[in-house]
């Protein structure tokens, strides 16, 4: 049975993650419409289990909105399909729209994540954290982060001294090739490309050789 102004009652049956294929959502209606006139409107498309309207709970009109559940999705899809045209959806000089019932979203923004992580002690922190994140846990050690670098440079140490073996055995090649009469592989100098003179403008060019000439004069 459906009260005036139930508030709770939309909040109930609308904020529920689940959507029930044989209810139908019902905007537009009239201010004058009632449940005695939905289901004498709608009960053609199949057997009506319930009937929920938003009502003003000063007034005792309807808000503009409600919902139809059907005893199958059949009759759901029936309703939908053949009462959203005129004269069908015609009640009261408004045309209603039909529409299946969805999941209700509250359009909530996604949280923000904490800027202290798995450090954050405290309980009723709003923001999110990772996974296994446990405020009463023992606050981290202040010394973990140093043996996390020592770590890291230990690392750094162990790959140069695989790069001091690795020119070692290189040299070592070498001499050997050299002991072995074989003559060591020499490796061509890149050619230089033109020179800077080549580079500079003709006016650059002009500065640079009054400024040499001027020099010569001053030397002699």
């Amino acid at each position: 049975e459906v009260r005036a102004g139930s508030l709770v009652c939309l909040a109930a049956s609308v904020s529920m993650p689940e959507t029930d294929p044989c209810e139908v959502y019902m905007r537009y209606l009239p201010r004058s419409c009632t449940e005695a006139d939905l289901r004498e409107k709608f009960e053609k498309c199949g057997r009506i289990k319930k009937v929920w309207l938003s009502v003003d709970r000063a007034s005792g009109e309807c808000k503009g909105f409600g919902f139809v559940t059907f005893s199958s999705k059949t009759e759901a899809r029936r309703c939908v399909k053949d009462y959203n045209e005129h004269p069908r959806n015609y009640m009261d000089g408004k045309h209603v729209v039909i529409t299946h019932a969805k999941g209700w979203d509250d359009g909530r923004k996604p949280v923000a994540p904490c800027s202290f992580g798995m450090a954050c002690r405290r309980e009723d922190c709003y923001f999110s954290h990772p996974k296994n994140w446990d405020p009463k846990a023992p606050p981290p050690v202040p010394g973990a982060e140093d043996a996390d670098a020592d770590d890291a440079t230990a690392g750094e140490d162990a790959s140069n001294g695989a790069n001091a073996r690795a020119k070692r055995t290189r040299d070592e090649n070498e001499a050997k090739g050299e002991a072995s009469g074989k003559k060591p592989r020499v490796y061509k100098e890149r050619k230089k490309t033109a020179s800077r003179r080549h580079k500079l403008g003709a006016k650059a060019r002009k500065r640079a050789k009054a400024r040499e000439a001027k020099e010569a004069a001053g030397s002699g």
